[in-house]
């Protein structure tokens, strides 16, 4: 079947990042990104994204980066194929910027509640939000379907069911987690909504998502020390509110949800904090290997490059010494044959607090 990333186009001149391979320097400027769910497949939908431009103030929230667009490679290859039914899944997206990450999960018929501040949310995560989610609930439904056809799914994911939601709420991760919020529209925690001097819009595509969630994810927001404490309390306050026990006969057991850091090392003394903060709060940190990030590139027909030999790291044996010779050794190929191309530096972290 082709692709169907044309007819839901609407606008003529919006430029698709993946598939011109353009760096977020490159495409920060546009004022709107076609995004496409799938990119690569046969079959995809595209999302319009909007940003906002050179012309306006500038926030780091507001454009698609590289990380970004990787983890939602990575969501699609991790969860396409696990047939549940749409909605029993629920996850929250931490820094949710322009919505790429928020509605590649709603696809995956996955429940999302995407936070950021709110001069993100009333300059770019809403509107995008509520000019896709049908694509991302048309994809959704059509895959269904298509598994349905090739008789892969359960009896419980053949009956009819309600497409997948997202949620789009105020999350400052300096606010205590005592006084977060799940039930009210618009909101979680209030610690920026006022000096910042932006209005909160409370508006949303529908209301009601709250722990616990299966997957916590946050994309490009490893970037300045001073925010790494409070972005890693705020994903350990997530995973303690989502914890789950398994009992048994004779024992029980605690299981926290997965967390998903997607980053660019610009800063390895930054990232390499991050990652140790991380190890003080319990969390075990490892790497998705670089083989399989070049992989879902070159299938998406996003890198041609040749995939770099790599290993998944863990926090427990950080060197960033060994860290910084293997991505300058990448960077030695970068457009001649080796690494990663222009996502060299993209990296995804999954952290998990032990049992």
């Amino acid at each position: 079947m082709a692709s169907s990333a044309d007819s839901d186009s609407p606008t003529g001149d919006a430029i698709s990042a993946s598939e011109t391979n353009l760096s977020a320097s490159e495409t920060k400027g546009l004022a709107v990104v076609r995004f496409p769910l799938r990119p690569g497949a046969l079959t995809t939908r595209d999302l319009h994204l909007a940003q906002r431009t050179r012309t306006h103030e500038a926030t780091t929230g507001t454009t698609l980066w590289l990380s970004s667009q990787v983890v939602a490679l990575y969501l699609a290859d991790t969860y396409a194929h696990r047939h549940k039914q749409p909605g029993q899944l629920r996850a929250i997206d931490l820094g949710a910027g322009i919505g790429a990450t928020a509605l590649v999960l709603a696809s995956l018929g996955i429940n999302v509640i995407a936070t950021d501040l709110p001069v993100v949310i009333n300059s770019v995560l809403q509107q995008n939000i509520e000019n896709n989610i049908y694509v991302a609930q048309a994809f959704s439904a059509q895959e269904q379907e298509r598994t349905k056809a090739k008789g892969k799914s359960s009896s419980a994911s053949a009956q009819s069911s309600a497409a997948a939601t997202i949620d789009v709420k105020v999350l400052d991760w300096r606010a205590p987690p005592e006084e977060w919020r799940w039930d009210v529209s618009g909101w979680i925690s209030q610690a920026n909504q006022v000096h910042d001097g932006t209005k909160i819009d409370s508006h949303n595509v529908q209301a009601g998502i709250r722990p616990p969630f299966d997957l916590i994810i946050s994309s490009d927001t490893v970037y300045e020390k001073t925010l790494v404490e409070p972005l890693v309390q705020t994903l350990h306050a997530l995973c303690m509110l989502s914890c789950r026990k398994l009992k048994s006969a004779t024992s029980e057991k605690k299981v926290y949800p997965m967390v998903l850091l997607s980053l660019e090392r610009r800063d390895y003394d930054v990232v390499n904090h991050a990652l140790n903060v991380a190890k003080t709060y319990g969390f075990s940190c490892t790497m998705v290997p670089r083989q399989k990030l070049v992989k879902l590139l070159r299938k998406a027909k996003m890198v041609r490059l040749q995939a770099a030999a790599s290993h998944a790291r863990s926090c427990d044996d950080l060197d960033s010494d060994e860290l910084e010779q293997q991505h300058a050794s990448d960077a030695v190929g970068k457009g001649r044959g080796g690494g990663m191309g222009e996502w060299d530096g993209v990296e995804i972290w999954k952290l998990k607090l032990s049992s």
